[in-house]
């Protein structure tokens, strides 16, 4: 792991708000929807945040979900079960069996 792949791994997180990032991340993120929201977050940052919790989920999400092999094996599912179906229709506007 690089060196700033290390970091972002133990970094608490704020992202933009929205509907892929509220669906990775849950609750575990500081959410802005605009520049000035940032700089909000960071004014309101408060010792009882629950940062230490946060970044433990996050790092477990990472170990869970988002490692290369599950990576790899979800993009091979796809590519049978896309092959298998023979109809570009079905490749763009159907959700394949995961």
């Amino acid at each position: 792991m690089a060196e700033n792949e290390k970091e972002a791994y133990l970094a608490l997180i704020a992202a933009h708000d929205n509907a892929f990032n509220r669906q990775v991340l849950e609750g575990d993120a500081l959410y802005f929807s605009s520049p000035g929201n940032i700089a909000d977050l960071v004014d309101d940052l408060s010792p009882e945040l629950a940062a230490a919790d946060m970044k433990k989920r996050n790092r477990e999400k990472i170990a869970e979900r988002f490692n290369w092999p599950d990576i790899i094996a979800h993009y091979e599912r796809f590519i049978h079960y896309s092959l298998s179906t023979k109809n570009e229709r079905n490749i763009l506007y159907r959700r394949y069996p995961g």
